[in-house]
């Protein structure tokens, strides 16, 4: 535990770099010890050997702390299971290529096969003609290979590396999968609508390439990357109408309530259940809402008004807003508060103030209050006080006059 009031830098020494590693856990960045804190690292070993121990010594210094060693050791085995499976997507009938990666673990040169393994022969090939390959110590080498095929499907295959240690046969297998992938359409599916619009619409789309020998179950979802992925994905539903897929064609419900402006490509995919997938490119654009309402304020030259309002956020939860307006809108404008929380319980009341300091025709902007997940624009009109010129009072009644000097006459 760090014993001082700051971090600890530490001096970390390994006695063997060639086949260990330490590194920060739980994501540190640096070997710094927290002031009456723990350290968590993680010590890395890569085998080089098989069934021979490889120790290690851990040095641990600071000029506050000493030095603390720790001792590890390690020791190689046969390769056991698979890699992680490397999944390849490919258009419907175009090929596509990918690769594995594999480095030479041992000290010494590594003489390897190569052998392609699938259930089904055509889809997979490998991308090198020779069956056989030599690496030096600790060499990483590549291998690529293709997929391709007309079947919307999945498919699987593994590639199989055999090679001998000391007369000791030893294999390292590589798992793949290939997925087709199907894009029906030359266009895009455009979605556009103003926030806080609702957009309903149905879709039809074309399953092309499917063969069933009876309907079949899958899923579908939307795809979408960027920053407006969260908050278009959270207020955009699709239903399919239909429990299974049979040929030609899918239909699908479209509900869409977007609260704030964003604007995002992405695709609706359908998978079939056996593997497999079609692509529908999407277009999705949410405009600026409609003003909810004209804030109209009459100030006199030089004297500023303003008028107060309060806001509620529609999600009924507390979250962090800006006030501002838009470029266009004139300076004599200005909001108050600029930024807080607005409330989704009681609601945040806003001030609007306009200060003319000349004469001229009325002025108009748009204020805007944002959160991460609403938009809400208000339309701003300045004008003068309406002036309204004395009128004169008829005389009194009767034949009474007011004559040269002020006194009554008759």
């Amino acid at each position: 535990k760090g014993r001082q009031g700051e971090p600890l830098s530490l001096k970390v020494a390994l006695s063997d770099e060639a086949h260990w590693k330490l590194e920060p856990a739980g994501g540190a960045t640096a070997l710094a010890l927290p002031p009456f804190g723990d350290l968590a690292v993680s010590l890395v070993y890569t085998a080089s050997e098989l069934d021979t121990p490889q120790p290690l010594t851990v040095s641990v210094s600071h000029p506050a702390l000493g030095e603390l060693l720790y001792a590890a050791s390690g020791i190689g085995v046969e390769p056991v299971g698979a890699a992680p499976i490397a999944e390849l997507a490919s258009a419907l009938g175009q090929p596509a290529s990918g690769q594995i990666a594999f480095r030479n673990p041992f000290d010494r040169p590594l003489g390897l096969s190569i052998r392609l393994e699938q259930p089904q022969e055509g889809r997979f090939r490998l991308l090198r003609k020779s069956k056989h390959v030599k690496l030096e110590p600790n060499q990483l080498w590549q291998l690529p290979y293709a997929f391709q095929t007309d079947d919307i499907a999945e498919f699987s295959a593994s590639i199989v590396l055999d090679g001998a240690w000391d007369g000791r046969p030893l294999s390292w297998t590589f798992p793949l999968k290939g997925v087709a992938v199907s894009r029906p359409l030359l266009r895009p599916i455009t979605l556009r609508t103003k926030s806080r619009v609702p957009l309903s619409r149905e879709l039809t789309l074309p399953l092309r390439g499917l063969e069933l020998a009876e309907p079949e179950r899958f899923s579908v979802r939307l795809d979408v990357a960027g920053d407006a992925a969260a908050a278009i994905t959270s207020t955009l539903q699709v239903t399919p109408l239909t429990q299974l897929l049979a040929a030609p064609s899918l239909g699908v419900s479209l509900e869409w309530a977007p609260l704030r402006p964003a604007r995002a490509t992405g695709a609706l995919v359908v998978t079939r259940a056996s593997g497999g997938c079609w692509r529908y490119d999407v277009l999705l654009e949410a405009e600026d809402p409609e003003a909810e309402d004209v804030i109209t304020i009459a100030a006199a030259i030089n004297k500023p008004a303003a008028v107060s309002f309060t806001l509620e956020n529609v999600v009924k939860a507390d979250a962090p807003f800006s006030a501002f307006f838009t470029g266009d809108t004139p300076a004599k404008f200005a909001v108050s508060p600029a930024a807080g929380v607005l409330s989704g319980n009681v609601g945040t009341t806003f001030t609007v103030t306009y200060s003319p300091d000349s004469y001229g025709k009325p002025l108009r902007g748009s204020l805007v209050i944002d959160t991460e997940d609403v938009r809400w624009i208000y339309e701003v009109r300045g004008t003068l006080p309406v002036y309204n010129p004395p009128v004169a009072r008829p005389p009194p009644s009767g034949d009474a006059r007011l004559g040269p000097s002020g006194s009554h006459k008759r």
